[in-house]
């Protein structure tokens, strides 16, 4: 977990240390969302149809507020490190760092099905909605794979040991 980020004097380091450690949690427990909703025989034989979609639905109510926290902590940290502001620190990041965008229309993406997926709002909607909603997060999950698999930030500073 970018040791040398966390334990190192660098401002803003903690922040980006755990921002990206939020990153990797986050996709991970996407990943394990997918797994849930797969139907895949040896699972669903073992656990049950119904277990696994409400651990799907609670699980995806946990992602929701620290998948926020990705951006957020990335964010305050580098303004932190660069002395900028959040707002220029965000405009940055967007211009510099290549496939952020995408990742920004998959937060998007994300953002709106955890919103439809909300029982109070669900209800206002049709089925076909909000499945639509959820058939894009196979969108959102491409687009945000594309900043991961970048890798420039990383290879700008060490981030394993320092």
């Amino acid at each position: 977990m970018s040791g040398g980020l966390f334990l190192g004097g660098h401002p803003g380091g903690r922040a980006v240390a755990l921002g990206r450690l939020v990153g990797l949690l986050v996709s991970s427990a996407a990943l394990l969302q997918l797994v849930f909703v797969s139907r895949l025989p040896w699972i669903e034989s073992s656990v049950g149809c119904d277990r696994l979609f409400r651990w799907h639905r609670r699980l995806g109510f946990v992602i929701g507020p620290v998948f926020l926290g990705h951006p957020a902590l990335l964010i305050v940290g580098y303004a932190r490190r660069h002395h900028l502001s959040l707002s220029q620190q965000f405009m940055e990041i967007n211009r510099d760092w290549p496939y952020v965008w995408l990742a920004i229309i998959a937060s998007v993406i994300i953002v709106g099905a955890a919103v439809l997926s909300i029982p109070s709002i669900r209800r206002r909607w049709t089925y076909e909605a909000w499945h639509v909603s959820h058939l894009a997060m196979y969108v959102a999950v491409g687009l945000a794979s594309l900043h991961q698999l970048n890798g420039t930030e990383l290879a700008r500073e060490r981030w394993l040991a320092e």
